[in-house]
């Protein structure tokens, strides 16, 4: 399904490339912006836009599709490899408000796990704000901390640290769009705006220590005419553009001189933790820095070229996967696998492009000695599959699956 918080962002994200960030200086429902609250300890990412489940202590937690009655949550125990509703009630149909494990038509819903508690980031449509609540591991006691404003959308990037949360808000209102950095405090449940993108295109990377790493990308020369008669001029100035990483501070202070920049659109980042990747399609290039160790590791790869749009999903801190698409767009993405400066093909299907009923090779979670896998879609099939087995594009002999009991 397409979660409407998602095509909500990418709308206010569409808005911005053409008109750059501008709005009012108060944000609806946010906190005075000269408020403090003490950040305590490392950034810890908890969400991102390829993320739709949670990670727990035990176990993870993941959303079905109900065609008839909804959306269901369940939950995956590693011990006894079994998933089931996310429910204690005996004989419950999990199709209706009784069911703590059921969620209406329509909804969005982004799950993440953080010290002990579930949270539950729902969207009904474009009408219905984004909502946040805090949720028992079990189910129960769902507890609402923070509702928008309609024209408002969490962006795909959370993070963690102690009791605060850290996540890009996006507005759209009367044609303006502009976006914020925010952090919100769990247990007081109050909103601040730390940093306002004005006039430039900008997304939360990540988290590295104390840090938020901010991806910056110049605006277009204002010079470049923006009209029908100079279409592609102004689609060339637009792909040129500079893109420069900043760290920015848990009260919003941007450094002055980025990490590094690169220019034109064959570059992509991404990061996880002290880890932060850069993949250049036009040199086949992929690039990991080890922010933390000071380390850089560098490989070049004729298979990582094209001129196709390209992304990185980072689930975990071992490795990364890169869905490369081939120049004949009749042809599906192939899902590369980078673990330990190798770079293997997968038989897999890549997530984004393929049949639902395709094979997959998701990372849900980081399950110990395995990962959890998701292996089809369509009809929810998970396994605990053994890292080294993973990385090496096993044939899936070594799989542990799953039995999921569905509610139908």
């Amino acid at each position: 399904m397409k979660k409407p918080a998602v095509r909500l962002a990418a709308a206010l994200l569409a808005v911005m490339l053409l008109a750059g960030c501008a709005g009012a200086k108060e944000t609806a429902g946010s906190s005075d912006t000269g408020s403090t609250v003490p950040a305590s300890g490392a950034m810890t990412p908890l969400h991102s836009l390829t993320t739709f489940w949670a990670s727990g202590p035990e176990g993870a937690y993941v959303t079905v599709n109900r065609p008839e009655y909804g959306w269901n949550i369940l939950y995956i125990d590693y011990a006894t490899r079994t998933g089931v509703p996310l429910c204690s009630q005996a004989n419950c149909a999990h199709d209706s408000d009784g069911c703590t494990a059921w969620l209406p038509k329509n909804t969005g819903c982004r799950l993440f796990y953080w010290q002990d508690k579930l949270y539950m980031l729902t969207s009904g449509n474009f009408e219905s704000p984004d909502t946040l609540w805090e949720v028992e591991p079990n189910g129960q006691d769902r507890r609402k901390l923070l509702e928008l404003e309609s024209y408002q959308a969490i962006g795909g990037t959370i993070l963690a640290s102690g009791r605060q949360l850290y996540f890009s808000l996006m507005e759209l209102r009367d044609g303006q769009a502009r976006q914020l950095l925010c952090r919100l405090d769990l247990d007081e449940g109050t909103l601040t705006p730390l940093h306002n993108c004005l006039d430039e295109d900008s997304s939360l990377l990540g988290g590295w220590d104390d840090w938020l790493l901010l991806e910056v990308i110049d605006p277009v020369d204002p010079a470049v005419p923006n009209d029908l008669a100079h279409v592609e001029e102004y689609s060339a100035a637009m792909r040129a553009r500079t893109h420069s990483l900043y760290r920015v501070s848990t009260e919003g202070d941007r450094e002055e001189e980025p990490l590094f920049t690169w220019a034109g659109d064959s570059g992509v980042a991404g990061g996880y933790g002290s880890l932060l990747y850069f993949l250049d399609t036009g040199t086949g290039t992929l690039t990991v820095r080890d922010l933390a160790a000071g380390t850089e590791q560098t490989m070049q790869d004729d298979r990582l070229c094209t001129t196709r749009y390209t992304d990185l999903y980072i689930p975990v801190e071992d490795g990364a996967i890169v869905p490369i698409q081939p120049e004949d767009m009749r042809q599906y993405p192939i899902w590369y696998l980078y673990h330990d400066g190798q770079l293997t093909a997968s038989r897999y299907q890549y997530v984004g492009g393929t049949a639902l009923d395709a094979p997959r090779n998701r990372i849900i979670a980081d399950a110990g000695d395995s990962y959890l896998v998701e292996r089809n879609f369509d009809s929810p099939t998970y396994a605990l599959v053994p890292k080294a087995d993973y990385w090496n594009d096993s044939d899936g002999a070594t799989d542990i699956p799953i039995q999921v009991q569905l509610p139908w």
